[in-house]
């Protein structure tokens, strides 16, 4: 395949991509309690890194992040807003998904209907609310 053919089908599946970040606002009660509370943002700093996190706290002067890290290790980030260049919403939907792979039915997989009526709606509206993300 050459060069060109490929940038072409690159960019035809790029530009076709729905960009969609869920909030956690628009998630049910119950899968509200599985995602941190406060605002999801992705802040890209003047130096082109790139952190995401809940913001804790917000001035004129700086935005302090709280980053988690895998094994559920979070830590503050202060970031000032003079090395901002661009803070988007940030999409929770890989946050609630790995929740959802951490929730645990009963003893040894012996649940009782109600956890598994519970299990099952939060997969169908993680189903249905990301999957365009």
């Amino acid at each position: 395949m050459n060069n060109r053919y490929f940038c072409a089908i690159a960019f035809f599946i790029v530009a076709s991509l729905h960009v969609y970040a869920l909030e956690r606002s628009e998630l049910s009660p119950d899968a509200q309690k599985l995602v941190p509370d406060g605002k999801f943002v992705v802040i890209e700093l003047e130096n082109n890194r790139s952190l995401s996190g809940i913001v804790t706290f917000e001035s004129d002067e700086k935005i302090v992040l709280r980053i988690q890290r895998k094994g559920g290790i979070a830590s503050s980030r202060t970031i000032m807003r003079s090395d901002i260049k661009n803070m988007t919403a940030g999409d929770i939907s890989s946050m609630l998904a790995e929740r959802l792979l951490e929730i645990e039915i009963g003893v040894k997989g012996k649940g009782t209907r109600e956890e598994y009526k519970k299990a099952i709606e939060l997969y169908a509206e993680f189903v249905d609310k990301c999957q365009n993300a």
